[in-house]
Order: structure tokens, then sequence, then C-alpha cells
């Protein structure tokens, strides 16, 4: 990605607020994503499921 930077910015988007703002809004979903997984395992509950899927 940097050499893509160096080379004359050809990634849209690419300044590095916006690509943190994405990272972290990626990593929140993910976090989410395990927490449900996690509840769906530990309970077993049609809700756990259906909010991991």
């Amino acid at each position: 990605m940097r050499e893509l930077r160096l080379a004359g910015d050809k990634l849209r988007g690419s300044d590095p607020l916006t690509l943190a703002e994405t990272a972290s809004g990626l990593s929140k979903r993910m976090l989410d994503l395990r927490g449900y997984e996690s509840q769906f395992i530990i309970e077993g509950s049609a809700e756990a499921l259906e909010e991991w899927t």
C-alpha cells in the first residue's frame, strides 16, 4: 500500500484517516461477530445464532 501511495496515490481513498477509520470499523465488526459466536457456543440460543449470522 505504501508503494502505491508513493507511486502517485493510485489507491482511491488512501489517505491515512480514511484507512484508519475503515480498519477501525472492520475491527469493531469482527469483535462483535466473535462475541456473537462465543454467545452462541455458550448458550446455543436461536437469538445468538441469528445475531451471529
